[in-house]
Protein backbone atom coordinates (compact mmCIF):
# COMPACT_ATOMS: atom_id res chain seq x y z
CA UNK A 1 0.00 0.00 0.00
CA UNK A 2 1.21 3.63 -1.03
CA UNK A 3 0.76 5.23 2.59
CA UNK A 4 2.94 1.92 4.45
CA UNK A 5 5.30 3.06 1.38
CA UNK A 6 5.13 6.80 2.59
CA UNK A 7 5.84 5.81 6.25
CA UNK A 8 8.69 4.26 5.73
CA UNK A 9 10.69 7.27 3.90
CA UNK A 10 9.76 6.56 0.18
CA UNK A 11 8.31 9.45 -1.50
CA UNK A 12 9.55 8.59 -5.13
CA UNK A 13 6.49 6.82 -5.47
CA UNK A 14 4.14 7.60 -8.14
CA UNK A 15 0.97 10.08 -7.76
CA UNK A 16 -1.69 8.36 -6.67
CA UNK A 17 -4.14 8.16 -9.38
CA UNK A 18 -7.85 9.88 -8.47
CA UNK A 19 -10.85 8.38 -9.97
CA UNK A 20 -13.19 9.16 -7.62
CA UNK A 21 -14.40 12.73 -6.06
CA UNK A 22 -15.52 11.05 -2.95
CA UNK A 23 -14.00 11.00 0.19
CA UNK A 24 -11.58 8.01 -0.83
CA UNK A 25 -10.37 10.48 -3.75
CA UNK A 26 -10.10 13.09 -1.59
CA UNK A 27 -7.82 11.28 0.88
CA UNK A 28 -5.84 10.31 -2.24
CA UNK A 29 -5.34 14.00 -3.04
CA UNK A 30 -4.32 14.41 0.19
CA UNK A 31 -2.06 12.03 0.13
CA UNK A 32 -0.45 13.25 -3.44
CA UNK A 33 -0.39 16.70 -1.59
CA UNK A 34 1.27 15.38 1.24
CA UNK A 35 4.00 13.94 -0.63
CA UNK A 36 4.55 16.34 -2.57
CA UNK A 37 5.40 18.85 0.16
CA UNK A 38 7.30 16.33 2.37
CA UNK A 39 9.14 16.15 -1.43
CA UNK A 40 9.76 20.03 -1.44
CA UNK A 41 10.57 19.99 2.72
CA UNK A 42 13.00 17.56 2.04
CA UNK A 43 14.57 19.44 -1.34
CA UNK A 44 14.54 22.20 0.89
CA UNK A 45 16.21 20.74 3.78
CA UNK A 46 18.53 18.98 1.80
CA UNK A 47 19.42 21.99 0.08
CA UNK A 48 19.88 24.03 3.53
CA UNK A 49 22.07 20.79 4.25
CA UNK A 50 24.68 21.39 1.65
CA UNK A 51 24.32 25.37 2.68
CA UNK A 52 25.06 24.46 6.04
CA UNK A 53 28.18 21.89 4.96
CA UNK A 54 29.53 24.15 3.37
CA UNK A 55 29.35 26.65 5.66
CA UNK A 56 30.70 24.61 8.23
CA UNK A 57 33.26 23.80 5.66
CA UNK A 58 34.12 27.25 5.42
CA UNK A 59 33.67 27.91 9.48
CA UNK A 60 36.15 24.99 9.49
CA UNK A 61 38.72 26.96 7.30
CA UNK A 62 38.09 29.98 9.27
CA UNK A 63 38.96 28.16 12.92
CA UNK A 64 41.81 26.06 11.65
CA UNK A 65 43.13 30.24 9.91
CA UNK A 66 41.94 31.42 13.55
CA UNK A 67 43.99 28.61 15.06
CA UNK A 68 47.35 29.38 13.17
CA UNK A 69 46.75 33.19 13.80
CA UNK A 70 46.18 32.69 17.29
CA UNK A 71 49.33 30.17 17.81
CA UNK A 72 51.15 33.11 16.02
CA UNK A 73 49.68 36.06 17.96
CA UNK A 74 50.74 33.06 20.87
CA UNK A 75 53.97 33.00 19.60
CA UNK A 76 54.43 36.68 19.25
CA UNK A 77 55.04 37.64 22.29
CA UNK A 78 58.00 34.63 22.77
CA UNK A 79 59.54 35.89 19.75
CA UNK A 80 59.07 39.05 20.87
CA UNK A 81 60.68 38.11 24.41
CA UNK A 82 63.45 36.00 22.34
CA UNK A 83 64.25 39.32 20.77
CA UNK A 84 64.13 41.91 23.56
CA UNK A 85 66.31 39.03 25.07
CA UNK A 86 69.15 39.16 22.54
CA UNK A 87 68.96 42.68 22.15
CA UNK A 88 69.65 42.64 26.03
CA UNK A 89 72.67 40.68 25.57
CA UNK A 90 74.03 42.78 22.50
CA UNK A 91 73.51 45.90 24.68
CA UNK A 92 75.55 43.86 27.74
CA UNK A 93 77.86 42.89 25.01
CA UNK A 94 78.40 46.88 23.42
CA UNK A 95 78.39 47.89 27.41
CA UNK A 96 81.17 45.45 28.38
CA UNK A 97 82.89 46.34 24.58
CA UNK A 98 82.00 50.67 25.78
CA UNK A 99 84.06 49.81 29.32
CA UNK A 100 86.85 48.22 27.77
CA UNK A 101 87.14 51.18 25.28
CA UNK A 102 87.01 53.64 28.08
CA UNK A 103 89.79 51.75 30.34
CA UNK A 104 91.57 51.45 27.00
CA UNK A 105 91.95 55.49 26.55
CA UNK A 106 91.94 55.65 30.59
CA UNK A 107 95.69 53.87 30.02
CA UNK A 108 96.80 55.51 26.91
CA UNK A 109 96.07 58.97 29.03
CA UNK A 110 98.07 57.44 31.67
CA UNK A 111 100.90 56.45 29.65
CA UNK A 112 100.77 59.77 27.77
CA UNK A 113 101.16 61.45 31.16
CA UNK A 114 103.79 59.00 32.09
CA UNK A 115 105.65 59.56 28.75
CA UNK A 116 105.67 63.21 29.32
CA UNK A 117 107.27 63.05 32.46
CA UNK A 118 110.08 60.57 30.75
CA UNK A 119 110.32 62.60 28.20
CA UNK A 120 110.88 65.98 30.72
CA UNK A 121 112.94 63.92 33.06
CA UNK A 122 115.22 63.11 29.30
CA UNK A 123 115.12 66.35 28.32
CA UNK A 124 116.67 67.76 31.60
CA UNK A 125 119.23 64.96 31.52
CA UNK A 126 119.87 65.79 28.30
CA UNK A 127 120.63 69.60 29.27
CA UNK A 128 122.28 68.52 32.18
CA UNK A 129 124.46 65.98 29.95
CA UNK A 130 125.28 68.53 27.36
CA UNK A 131 125.93 71.20 29.97
CA UNK A 132 128.33 69.01 31.63
CA UNK A 133 129.69 67.95 28.09
CA UNK A 134 130.81 71.05 27.58
CA UNK A 135 132.49 71.90 31.04
CA UNK A 136 134.51 68.81 30.36
CA UNK A 137 135.48 69.82 26.85
CA UNK A 138 136.49 73.16 28.44
CA UNK A 139 138.60 71.38 31.15
CA UNK A 140 139.83 68.86 28.15
CA UNK A 141 141.12 72.46 26.38
CA UNK A 142 142.89 73.61 29.33
CA UNK A 143 144.60 70.29 30.19
CA UNK A 144 145.85 70.26 26.58
CA UNK A 145 146.63 74.19 26.26
CA UNK A 146 148.39 73.14 29.66
CA UNK A 147 149.86 70.21 28.38
CA UNK A 148 150.96 72.12 25.04
CA UNK A 149 152.81 74.56 27.48
CA UNK A 150 154.56 72.22 29.66
CA UNK A 151 155.64 70.62 26.72
CA UNK A 152 156.81 73.97 25.46
CA UNK A 153 158.10 74.58 28.46
CA UNK A 154 160.41 71.24 28.71
CA UNK A 155 161.64 71.72 26.22
CA UNK A 156 162.91 74.88 26.45
CA UNK A 157 163.94 73.81 29.39
CA UNK A 158 165.61 70.98 28.63
CA UNK A 159 167.57 73.18 25.53
CA UNK A 160 168.68 75.39 28.50
CA UNK A 161 170.20 72.40 30.67
CA UNK A 162 171.92 71.15 27.70
CA UNK A 163 173.32 74.47 26.82
CA UNK A 164 174.39 75.20 30.39
CA UNK A 165 176.32 71.76 30.37
CA UNK A 166 178.30 72.97 27.85
CA UNK A 167 179.21 76.28 28.46
CA UNK A 168 179.71 75.68 32.29
CA UNK A 169 179.99 71.70 32.64
CA UNK A 170 182.22 72.07 35.93
CA UNK A 171 180.22 74.26 37.89
CA UNK A 172 176.80 72.96 36.63
CA UNK A 173 174.60 72.15 39.52
CA UNK A 174 172.11 69.10 39.17
CA UNK A 175 168.63 70.19 40.66
CA UNK A 176 167.11 67.68 43.24
CA UNK A 177 163.08 66.70 43.02
CA UNK A 178 162.45 68.36 46.71
CA UNK A 179 164.46 71.90 45.27
CA UNK A 180 163.93 74.04 42.64
CA UNK A 181 166.36 73.41 39.57
CA UNK A 182 169.31 75.83 39.33
CA UNK A 183 170.65 76.47 35.77
CA UNK A 184 173.22 78.99 36.26
CA UNK A 185 177.12 78.54 35.97
CA UNK A 186 178.99 78.93 38.94
CA UNK A 187 182.35 80.63 38.51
Amino acid sequence: MATNRISNGELGIAELKIRSTDEIGQLSGSVNSMVKQLREVILKISKASEVMAASSQELSVNMEQSVRTTEQIAHSPQRVAAGAEEQVNHMDEVTVAVHQAAAGVKRIVENRAEMTDMMETTLTLSENGSTMVNQVRGKMSDIQQAAERTKVDSQHSGRTIAGNRRHCPDHFTDFQSDQPASFECRD
